[in-house]
Protein backbone atom coordinates (compact mmCIF):
# COMPACT_ATOMS: atom_id res chain seq x y z
CA UNK A 1 0.00 0.00 0.00
CA UNK A 2 1.30 3.46 -0.86
CA UNK A 3 2.15 5.57 2.16
CA UNK A 4 2.31 9.27 2.99
CA UNK A 5 5.90 9.63 1.76
CA UNK A 6 5.04 8.00 -1.60
CA UNK A 7 2.12 10.42 -2.00
CA UNK A 8 4.27 13.46 -1.19
CA UNK A 9 7.04 12.49 -3.63
CA UNK A 10 4.46 11.62 -6.31
CA UNK A 11 2.89 15.08 -5.92
CA UNK A 12 6.35 16.75 -6.14
CA UNK A 13 7.06 14.86 -9.38
CA UNK A 14 3.68 15.89 -10.84
CA UNK A 15 3.06 19.60 -10.07
CA UNK A 16 0.26 19.64 -12.67
CA UNK A 17 -1.87 17.51 -10.31
CA UNK A 18 -3.63 18.91 -7.25
CA UNK A 19 -5.84 17.47 -4.53
CA UNK A 20 -9.41 18.51 -5.35
CA UNK A 21 -12.89 18.04 -3.91
CA UNK A 22 -14.92 15.95 -6.43
CA UNK A 23 -18.34 17.21 -7.51
CA UNK A 24 -21.20 14.73 -7.53
CA UNK A 25 -22.19 13.64 -11.05
CA UNK A 26 -25.20 11.50 -11.90
CA UNK A 27 -24.29 8.15 -13.47
CA UNK A 28 -26.71 8.70 -16.37
CA UNK A 29 -25.10 12.07 -17.13
CA UNK A 30 -21.58 10.62 -17.10
CA UNK A 31 -22.62 7.72 -19.35
CA UNK A 32 -24.34 10.06 -21.84
CA UNK A 33 -21.22 12.22 -22.18
CA UNK A 34 -19.21 10.24 -24.73
CA UNK A 35 -17.53 10.96 -28.06
CA UNK A 36 -20.43 9.65 -30.21
CA UNK A 37 -23.05 11.68 -28.32
CA UNK A 38 -20.96 14.85 -28.60
CA UNK A 39 -20.44 14.33 -32.35
CA UNK A 40 -24.20 13.70 -32.83
CA UNK A 41 -25.01 16.88 -30.91
CA UNK A 42 -22.68 19.08 -32.98
CA UNK A 43 -23.80 17.48 -36.27
CA UNK A 44 -27.43 18.24 -35.37
CA UNK A 45 -26.52 21.77 -34.23
CA UNK A 46 -24.66 22.44 -37.50
CA UNK A 47 -27.65 21.17 -39.52
CA UNK A 48 -30.08 23.45 -37.64
CA UNK A 49 -27.78 26.46 -38.03
CA UNK A 50 -27.38 25.85 -41.78
CA UNK A 51 -31.08 25.16 -42.42
CA UNK A 52 -32.17 28.32 -40.61
CA UNK A 53 -29.32 30.64 -41.62
CA UNK A 54 -28.50 31.39 -37.99
CA UNK A 55 -25.59 33.55 -36.87
CA UNK A 56 -24.03 33.91 -33.41
CA UNK A 57 -26.23 36.83 -32.44
CA UNK A 58 -29.31 34.60 -32.95
CA UNK A 59 -28.12 31.72 -30.75
CA UNK A 60 -28.58 32.13 -26.99
CA UNK A 61 -27.94 29.85 -24.03
CA UNK A 62 -29.85 30.37 -20.81
CA UNK A 63 -29.06 28.77 -17.48
CA UNK A 64 -30.36 29.15 -13.98
CA UNK A 65 -28.85 28.44 -10.61
CA UNK A 66 -30.10 28.50 -7.05
CA UNK A 67 -28.45 30.68 -4.43
CA UNK A 68 -29.19 29.92 -0.78
CA UNK A 69 -29.64 32.60 1.85
CA UNK A 70 -27.70 30.40 4.28
CA UNK A 71 -23.97 29.95 3.72
CA UNK A 72 -22.49 26.45 3.43
CA UNK A 73 -20.07 25.22 6.05
CA UNK A 74 -16.55 26.00 4.87
CA UNK A 75 -14.04 23.14 4.80
CA UNK A 76 -10.93 24.82 6.20
CA UNK A 77 -9.75 28.27 7.21
CA UNK A 78 -6.36 29.79 8.03
CA UNK A 79 -5.72 30.57 11.68
CA UNK A 80 -2.92 31.51 14.02
CA UNK A 81 -0.69 28.63 15.11
CA UNK A 82 -1.42 27.46 18.62
CA UNK A 83 -5.10 28.43 18.45
CA UNK A 84 -7.08 25.32 19.30
CA UNK A 85 -10.53 26.46 18.28
CA UNK A 86 -11.70 28.78 15.52
CA UNK A 87 -15.37 29.65 15.59
CA UNK A 88 -17.73 29.77 12.66
CA UNK A 89 -21.19 31.29 12.85
CA UNK A 90 -23.95 29.06 11.58
CA UNK A 91 -27.66 29.29 11.15
CA UNK A 92 -30.16 26.78 12.44
CA UNK A 93 -32.43 27.44 9.49
CA UNK A 94 -32.30 25.83 6.06
CA UNK A 95 -32.70 29.17 4.27
CA UNK A 96 -34.61 29.95 1.14
CA UNK A 97 -33.50 29.59 -2.43
CA UNK A 98 -33.26 32.50 -4.85
CA UNK A 99 -33.04 31.64 -8.54
CA UNK A 100 -30.61 33.60 -10.73
CA UNK A 101 -31.00 33.33 -14.52
CA UNK A 102 -28.32 34.36 -17.04
CA UNK A 103 -28.51 34.36 -20.83
CA UNK A 104 -25.61 34.84 -23.30
CA UNK A 105 -25.44 34.68 -27.10
CA UNK A 106 -22.85 32.76 -29.11
CA UNK A 107 -21.19 36.04 -30.13
CA UNK A 108 -20.93 37.31 -26.53
CA UNK A 109 -23.99 39.54 -26.18
CA UNK A 110 -25.87 39.04 -22.95
CA UNK A 111 -29.23 39.78 -21.44
CA UNK A 112 -29.04 41.37 -17.97
CA UNK A 113 -29.60 38.75 -15.25
CA UNK A 114 -32.90 37.92 -13.59
CA UNK A 115 -33.36 37.19 -9.90
CA UNK A 116 -36.44 35.30 -8.72
CA UNK A 117 -37.15 35.49 -4.97
CA UNK A 118 -39.49 33.14 -3.12
CA UNK A 119 -42.06 35.67 -1.92
CA UNK A 120 -45.72 36.51 -2.39
CA UNK A 121 -45.06 40.26 -2.63
CA UNK A 122 -42.01 41.90 -4.21
CA UNK A 123 -40.59 44.78 -2.16
CA UNK A 124 -38.58 47.09 -4.47
CA UNK A 125 -35.62 47.07 -2.02
CA UNK A 126 -34.73 43.52 -3.16
CA UNK A 127 -33.52 45.03 -6.45
CA UNK A 128 -31.10 47.42 -4.71
CA UNK A 129 -27.56 46.88 -6.01
CA UNK A 130 -28.62 44.65 -8.91
CA UNK A 131 -26.76 45.16 -12.23
CA UNK A 132 -28.27 47.78 -14.56
CA UNK A 133 -31.18 46.35 -16.58
CA UNK A 134 -31.69 43.34 -14.29
CA UNK A 135 -35.16 41.95 -13.77
CA UNK A 136 -35.86 41.23 -10.12
CA UNK A 137 -39.14 39.49 -9.44
CA UNK A 138 -40.80 37.03 -7.07
CA UNK A 139 -43.24 34.17 -7.02
CA UNK A 140 -44.43 31.62 -4.47
CA UNK A 141 -41.92 28.93 -5.44
CA UNK A 142 -38.85 31.09 -6.17
CA UNK A 143 -38.31 29.02 -9.33
CA UNK A 144 -38.54 29.79 -13.03
CA UNK A 145 -42.06 29.32 -14.39
CA UNK A 146 -43.77 30.16 -17.68
CA UNK A 147 -44.64 33.75 -16.72
CA UNK A 148 -41.16 34.62 -15.40
CA UNK A 149 -39.52 32.94 -18.40
CA UNK A 150 -41.53 35.18 -20.75
CA UNK A 151 -40.48 38.25 -18.71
Amino acid sequence: MAGKKWYQTFMRRHPEISLRQPEPTLLARAQAFNKEAVYRYFDLLEKIIDENGLVGSHIYNMDETGVSTVQKKCQKVLGQKGTHQIGSLSSGERGTNTTVVCCVSANGNYVPPMGIFKRKRMPPELADGAPLGSIVTSNESGWMDTDTFCD
